[in-house]
């Protein structure tokens, strides 16, 4: 074998082994590249989705209720807890606040008492933020001692897009056996609940 042939098949062994080398490089600059793209697209949804909470935050009604002494309210409302032979009243006042950044319109609500599930249209149409109004609630329940238990509003307004939301307003009654009446022993406004339907 001349040293022309040895050349011949050293530059090709060379030309392999840089074909190789430029292959494999290819490969990883074009692994690094979608993994670049994919970091990007993340970024850009994590992004995306960051915005849109601040967005529905911005939008988000958020109704609370506190329970307040006083001797006149703007509002009064007439609920049974049970029975038929309504002889017992249990009134007390309440401050509802929308302390979301949002308004909350077309509100209404379910009442849960200790026997059923009935729908009921607030008092209350709308409330922007910031708003608040009193609320005289009065219960009649028929004189009999029952168990410690928990009657709801299910509230249910939207936002000015129309996004719907519910909220659970829990309160609990006990029976005070010295007194053979009602009380109420607490009461708790649950976080909303919400289906979003027109963020973008």
């Amino acid at each position: 074998m001349n040293p022309s042939d040895w050349i011949s098949i050293v530059t090709s062994i060379v030309m392999v082994i840089i074909t190789s080398i430029y292959v494999y490089a290819t490969i990883r600059i074009q692994k690094a590249n979608e993994k670049a793209v994919n970091a990007s697209k993340e970024q850009l949804a994590e992004s995306k989705r960051q915005f849109n909470e601040t967005r529905r935050l911005d939008i988000m009604p958020y109704l609370q209720f506190e329970r307040e002494d006083g001797i006149q309210s703007n509002y009064s409302m007439n609920l049974v807890l049970f029975g038929s032979n309504l002889k017992g009243h249990y009134r007390f006042r309440v401050i509802l606040k929308n302390i979301g950044k949002g308004t909350a319109k077309d509100i209404h609500y379910f009442w849960n008492n200790f026997e059923g599930h009935y729908p009921r249209q607030f008092p209350i149409c709308a409330l922007q933020n910031g708003d608040r109004t009193s609320i005289d609630i009065s219960f009649a329940y028929e004189l009999k001692p029952f168990e410690q238990t928990v009657a709801t509003f299910e509230m249910m307004y939207k936002d000015l897009l129309e996004n719907e939301y519910s909220q659970l307003i829990e309160f609990e009654f006990g029976y005070d056996s010295q007194r053979q009446s009602t009380t109420m022993v607490g009461m708790r406004t649950n976080p909303p609940c919400m289906r979003i339907r027109n963020i973008e």
